[in-house]
This record gives C-alpha cells, sequence and structure tokens, in this order.
C-alpha cells in the first residue's frame, strides 16, 4: 500500500521557503561548510543542579572546578528533591540506576543549560557494574554524579576526588571519550584509591578538543539542536519540529547546525523532514557541498518519483565544489548506472 504523499516535512519547506521570501531579517545561512562566526561566541552555559542530600558548596566547588579549566559559563541552580529519581530507584540494590537517572533528569533539565551536571548523594550504579562514581550522556550533555563513595574526614581530598569527577563527566558532556592515557582526567578510575592517584586535568590531547568543542557548542542553535536529537531519539518528532522551526524563525543558526539538524531526522527516519531541511539549507547556501551530499543520499534513501535525479543533480553539484570527494563519485556513477 503506498503511504499518503502529505508530509510535515513539506510543512516544514513551505515554512522555510516563507521565511525566506518575507524578509523577516532572517540571516542567510553562510556558504562554508561547518562556518564559525567570525564574532567570538558566547562561551556555553553550564547548570549544576544538587538532587537531595548534597550542599550548596559541592555545587560551588563543581562550578568553580570547570570554570578554572573550561571556556565556560556556569551558574549553581536551585537543587531537587531525591524524589525526582524515586522511578529508578533499584530496591533489591539500594542504589539508583544510573542510566534511568539520566532519562529521568533529560526531562526535567534546566531549559537554557547546554551542558546540565547533577550531582547526588545517593549511591547509583551501572548494569554490570557494583557501582559508578557517576554517568553522563554523550548526546544529551547531561551528567549524574554520586557523592555516596567520596566521603573523607580530609575536606581537601573529599574536594579533590570531587573535583576530579567533575571534570571527567563534564568532559564526556563535551563529546570526549575515555582515554587511556595515566595523565589524563578521561581515564578510567573504577575504585578509590585509583581515583585519589588521578590528575585532576585533561591531557594535552583532551584540553585540545574541550577548547574546539566549547566553541562548536557556543553556535547558535546548538542548545535546540541537542534538544531535538534528545527527541527524535525518544520518538517526539513533533516537539522537535517545534525547536526547529523556532530556531529558523529566530534566525539562531549556521549553516553547520541546520545541516546537523537535516541529519538528525534523517537518522531518526523522518526522511521528509531531513529532505525540507537540507533542500532549505542549500537554497540558502548553494556552495554547501556537504548539504548537496546529505540531500542526495536522503532523497535516495526515500525513492519517491523523481527522487533519484534530483539526489543525482546534487552529488552532481557536490562534486563541482569538492572535486576531491572520490567516494562520492563513485556512488554518483554506480546510482548513474542503475538510473540507465
Amino acid at each position: 500500500m503506498s503511504r499518503p504523499r502529505f508530509s510535515l516535512g513539506g510543512l516544514l519547506w513551505a515554512t522555510f521557503a516563507a521565511i525566506a521570501l518575507c524578509g523577516l531579517g532572517v540571516p542567510a545561512v553562510a556558504d562554508a561548510d561547518d562556518s564559525v562566526s567570525s564574532a567570538e561566541p558566547r562561551p556555553p552555559l553550564v547548570v549544576v543542579r544538587t538532587v537531595g542530600a548534597v550542599s550548596d558548596a559541592d555545587a560551588r566547588l563543581a562550578c568553580r572546578a570547570l570554570l578554572a579549566q573550561l571556556q565556560v559559563r556556569c551558574e549553581v541552580r536551585a537543587g531537587r528533591p531525591t524524589d525526582v529519581l524515586a522511578s529508578a530507584f533499584d530496591a533489591r540494590r539500594a542504589q539508583i540506576d544510573a542510566r534511568k537517572g539520566l532519562e529521568l533528569l533529560f526531562r526535567d533539565r534546566a531549559a537554557d543549560a547546554l551542558i546540565e551536571i547533577d550531582l547526588t548523594g545517593a549511591d547509583i550504579f551501572e548494569d554490570g557494574k557494583p557501582f559508578v562514581f557517576g554517568l553522563a550522556s554523550l548526546s544529551d550533555r547531561i551528567a549524574i554524579i554520586s557523592t555516596a563513595r567520596l566521603q573523607s574526614s580530609d575536606e581537601s581530598l573529599y574536594a579533590d576526588r570531587l573535583t576530579k569527577l567533575v571534570m571527567h563527566e563534564a568532559g564526556h558532556t563535551f563529546g570526549l571519550h575515555h582515554h587511556a592515557q595515566d595523565d589524563c582526567v578521561m581515564r578510567r578510575d573504577p575504585s578509590v584509591v585509583s581515583l585519589d592517584d588521578a590528575p585532576t586535568t585533561p591531557c594535552r590531547r583532551c584540553r585540545t578538543k574541550l577548547h574546539r568543542r566549547a566553541r562548536t557548542l557556543a553556535r547558535p542553535g546548538q542548545l535546540a539542536l541537542d534538544r531535538a536529537r534528545g527527541l527524535l531519539v525518544r520518538r517526539d518528532p513533533d516537539t522537535a519540529r517545534q525547536l526547529l522551526l523556532g530556531t529558523v524563525w529566530a534566525g539562531e543558526y549556521s549553516s553547520a547546525v541546520l545541516h546537523e539538524f537535516g541529519i538528525a531526522f534523517h537518522k531518526s527516519g523522518q526522511l521528509d523532514d531531513a529532505i525540507g531541511i537540507l533542500q532549505f539549507l542549500v537554497e540558502e547556501s548553494p556552495n554547501h557541498a556537504r548539504g548537496h551530499v546529505s540531500l542526495g543520499v536522503a532523497l535516495q534513501a526515500r525513492g519517491d518519483s523523481g527522487d533519484r535525479a534530483k539526489a543525482i543533480a546534487h552529488f552532481k553539484r557536490a562534486l563541482e565544489l569538492r572535486p576531491e570527494w572520490t567516494t562520492v563519485a563513485t556512488h554518483l556513477a554506480a546510482l548513474e548506472r542503475r538510473t540507465g
């Protein structure tokens, strides 16, 4: 049975076209791939919150640690009761399931925070492990840290442990993975003994990545993009569309962010939406080579009448802009052979 031709993807494209034609002061996205404004962007906002019986002093310590090493803004916001994590509590283990906890915190996170770090006094665990000090979601940019196993009569030792965990989990929210290097805060430390021996700072390689990521995360539209990705993973495309449209109407986006919106909708199976977004991108930025490739891939995946010819045209345009892209050339040649 054929699927209905009406789609919200078409509505998105119509809305984008209206924005472009109405002259509402929306700036055109830049032509260059992955462009970053020459103006110094405002550093991304990190919000630190407590859950349950954790002192505000610990939250302030977390902010000081982040501000000392990362190019961010940091704010301590009002704490929440432990009840917010109630449905993640495992009575058999008397611990909080950290993954379930992150899901709950995602729904209740600060609306303006690009990154959120939540401190709890409850013990937490992850499947296959007796406990974890903390856990972070690289895609949602949210982390939970437990102070339950950090306690010490030596206040400076406690502060040192917490600082290391905050820096480690913040690194994950910036997109860094574990780094098997002894002098790096991104190394794995599964015990208190190991944690006490760990460094408090990232290695040179990770520090470079953190600075680069801080600049990327400061792009206009990044907050909406991250939220939309999380919503799409959770099968809520309607709310994700609202975030996208609000971002475009406000003019708070770059070509790179718009491109990544298109990729996110494609990955979630919302092909009509992805095509509408990417079509708008290449109309606004005809020289965005990656946009042409992504649009061609989305058209080919949808496979409606005329889509293959349109995909071929966009692959050809990408190669005009980037003739060195041999993978695209090979793909185009194979597609043209099948068409012929």
